[in-house]
């Protein structure tokens, strides 16, 4: 529960690939520094599906 609330609050955590600093050139990212969490994707998924199927 705490995972989901944490998903829901701040849905961006930082980049495994460039986590020291923000690289230019990391293709995870696009150089921000930051990517959506694995429950918020899996959230986004879900809701999608559900309004796909509901049309």
């Amino acid at each position: 529960m705490c995972y989901i609330a944490r998903c829901l609050l701040s849905p961006w955590g930082t980049c495994r690939h460039c986590r020291p600093g923000k690289n230019r050139t990391c293709r995870t990212c696009s150089g921000t520094g930051m990517r959506p969490r694995i429950g918020w994707r899996l959230y986004v998924y879900a809701r999608r599906l559900h309004r796909d199927g509901t049309r």
